[in-house]
């Protein structure tokens, strides 16, 4: 669906770097059936959520990972779209 690859080339992450709250922002509620992961730097996820998108702005709650370099992966039906944060 070309309406999902443009949502998910267009969503920003803030602050970054993040403390506790890394909030997410774009057309998030074009993407049905979404799923938020992220990946620390060897590529182990260490966390995943479905998402039922209702608005067009999420947070994840990130206090409990260590200070350090992740990848938020965001997926809907089929396609999806890596981006880097930092921890603090």
């Amino acid at each position: 669906n070309v309406e999902v690859v443009n949502a998910l080339g267009k969503i920003t992450l803030f602050p970054n770097p993040a403390n506790s709250v890394l909030n997410i922002a774009g057309d998030l509620t074009i993407l049905e059936n979404g799923k938020l992961e992220i990946y620390d730097v060897t590529g182990k996820k260490v966390y995943v959520e479905d998402a039922k998108f209702t608005q067009n702005q999420a947070n994840i709650n990130i206090e409990n990972l260590q200070n350090g370099v992740y990848i938020l992966k965001v997926s809907s039906n089929n396609a999806s779209n890596s981006y880097k944060f930092v921890k603090k």
